[in-house]
């Protein structure tokens, strides 16, 4: 029997409901971005979060579309190939395994922390047939996301993520003062609700307690917010007045606002992600005509301002302050805690693709604190390009656009500066884990639908047990 949670029993009517209308099941999906800690029932082992029970719903209504029309109808472009050749990938390394394991030692899933490195003899187990599940569950949301999400919709999902944003961000900071002054029933409430959430948590600078919010840990709220900033921050650098979504200075009070929240986060994620951030952010203002760099040049200046403030707030709070940024330095550069974990996974699946490099030792075999580490290990070159290529070609795709100048130049600007960011970000701070991330479907599907939504392509039309590719000509 599935266990429930109290939010559950709200939720799951609500999306019943909303997996009627296509209108009410994005809308619902949009909402339930920023609570990717909410756990609503354990079913199988597995906890299902809100957002990927209001992409099931979401996917229901797609695939009642499809059946009263008796048509499939699915963009045809290159990212989606690429994507569609990772899960035939994915698929592919499962049974290379069973049908051909090779004596390989690897750290498998489900044996406990990933601080801890457990090594055992490879074989096949459930865990891939579980994790294949999962890779093509997010195959899946990047598709239907992708399919649905016009124009307008792009417009709405970017304030979503900001919307989102501003509620992790509240909530994470209403817990780290209610931590400082021990008042924990705000996090007892929380985690009674069904929010993955500790109700003691330790402090990082000084007695700044590390933020739990409604995305989960620290770690993976840093993450939302890391894609809310580089969403928002190409808006307040823009060169014109005035954008479609909202003004520079709408830009500019929410992207101050979210890169204090990375900050306070209190998380290794986030700074490394800050780093990659102000990077992609100067390369994209070379290629893009709509970003000013006089104003990207005042951004890294408030960055470098808010991380200066932090340190001297913690140096007040606590006497090893410096012996906590020569820790985090050395994180960074994966030397220390979890930065040296992440190489170490990486440096294994390096063995492992030498004397596996096509299509790996087969997905859920080796679990590990890198993304990059466990995409190489488990599905090969093969499979690394192929997910890399997915990424790669919708960025290309989104700098043509933009190069145009025009209108729409702004918004494929910021979701050009967003996808890397979080890309990059991903592959070396994060476990596979990010894959389930509603915010990491959406760094891929956002940047796919606008290709689709300003240029021209064609439309594979799969009726009647016949496929019919048709020629889509762009509005502009």
């Amino acid at each position: 029997m599935p266990a429930i949670t109290p939010l559950g029993f709200i939720f799951i009517p609500l999306l019943i409901l909303a997996s009627r209308q296509k209108d009410y099941s994005l809308m619902f999906f949009f909402a339930s971005l920023p609570f990717y800690g909410l756990h609503v029932f354990r079913l199988v082992g597995h906890a299902f979060t809100f957002p990927e029970l209001a992409l099931m719903a979401f996917g229901v209504n797609q695939i009642q579309r499809w059946y009263r029309s008796r048509e499939i109808k699915i963009p045809a472009t290159i990212p989606l190939y690429a994507l569609f050749g990772f899960w035939i990938t994915c698929l592919l390394s499962v049974l290379y395994l069973v049908l051909n394991t090779p004596s390989i030692t690897v750290h498998p899933y489900n044996t406990g922390s990933l601080d801890e490195l457990v090594l055992r003899d490879l074989s096949f187990t459930l865990n891939n047939i579980s994790q294949l599940i999962l890779r093509t569950f997010f195959v899946w949301a990047v598709i239907v996301l992708t399919i649905n999400i016009d124009r307008e919709g792009i417009n709405n999902a970017i304030k979503a993520v900001i919307f989102g944003g501003c509620v992790i961000l509240s909530v994470g900071i209403v817990y780290q003062v209610t931590q400082f002054f021990n008042f924990y029933a705000f996090a007892q409430f929380l985690e009674w609700l069904g929010f993955r959430i500790q109700t003691r948590a330790g402090g990082f600078l000084g007695l700044i307690p590390r933020m739990w919010t409604t995305a989960g840990e620290p770690g993976f709220a840093a993450h939302y917010l890391l894609f809310a900033l580089s969403l928002t921050a190409p808006f307040a650098v823009v060169s014109e007045q005035s954008t479609s979504i909202f003004t520079k200075f709408g830009g500019r009070v929410f992207s101050s606002i979210f890169l204090a929240g990375i900050i306070l986060s209190t998380s290794t994620t986030g700074i490394g992600g800050l780093l990659i951030f102000f990077f992609v952010l100067g390369i994209v203002s070379l290629l893009s005509p709509s970003l000013d760099h006089e104003r990207i040049g005042r951004l890294y200046a408030i960055g470098l301002a808010f991380g200066t403030i932090v340190v001297l707030v913690g140096a007040l709070l606590s006497t090893g302050i410096l012996n906590i940024l020569f820790y985090t330095i050395s994180k960074l550069q994966f030397n220390a805690g979890s930065g040296t974990l992440r190489m170490t996974y990486i440096q294994m699946a390096i063995e492992i693709v030498t004397k596996r490099p096509f299509l790996g030792i087969g997905v859920g075999s080796q679990y590990g604190a890198s993304l990059l580490g466990t995409l190489t290990a488990e599905t090969g070159l093969t499979g690394l390009l192929l997910f890399l290529s997915a990424y790669i070609s919708s960025i290309v795709g989104c700098l043509r656009i933009a190069r145009r100048n025009r209108q729409e130049s702004i918004i494929a600007t910021a979701v050009v500066v967003s996808s890397a960011t979080l890309l990059g970000t991903s592959l070396l701070a994060k476990s596979v884990t990010v894959l389930l991330f509603p915010w990491t479907w959406l760094s891929l599907a956002l940047p796919i639908a606008v290709v689709i939504q300003y240029s021209s392509h064609q439309l594979l039309s799969i009726a009647s047990q016949e496929i019919h590719i048709k020629p889509i000509r762009s509005r502009l």
